[in-house]
């Protein structure tokens, strides 16, 4: 099961075997909007990947959290 939170603390994923991993901001390089895909981009060898039905709640969540992370739509 995936559990992806995305708040003022920058991103954390639970999903991998009961591991925490939380990326703050300042990890986060840039979202990319595709045609069918979201990815998130971090300064590690880490990447997010979501479909793009859940484009617009992932980057209002975003900008209410962190307006500095450039998104390329």
């Amino acid at each position: 099961m995936t559990s992806i939170t995305i708040d003022e603390r920058g991103i954390l994923d639970e999903s991998f075997y009961g591991i925490k991993m939380l990326f703050k901001w300042n990890k986060i390089v840039s979202v990319v909007v595709g045609k069918h895909s979201v990815v998130i981009l971090t300064d590690t060898p880490v990447y997010f990947f979501f479909n793009r039905r859940d484009s617009k709640k992932i980057i209002k969540t975003i900008e209410r959290y962190h307006r500095k992370t450039m998104i390329i739509d």
